[in-house]
């Protein structure tokens, strides 16, 4: 059975290393430029006792859902 502790969430500037990573992938991918901050969240899932933290970093469309 897997458990999941509670989400965070939290804004990434230039200087954040996942935001400089989503910006050279992104950028290999030409979605450029990118806003100034992206959004992220971790999360840690447990299994038997084994933690295993996994960090989503939002493509700069998520900024546009749900506006008309």
């Amino acid at each position: 059975k897997v458990q999941r502790n509670a989400l965070a969430y939290r804004q990434l500037s230039r200087r954040d290393a996942l935001y400089r990573a989503a910006d050279r992938d992104l950028d290999s991918l030409g979605i450029t430029p990118l806003p100034a901050r992206l959004w992220a969240r971790r999360c840690i899932f447990s299994l038997d006792g084994h933690p295993l933290l996994v960090t989503e970093v939002f493509l700069p469309p998520v900024l546009t859902l749900g506006r008309p």
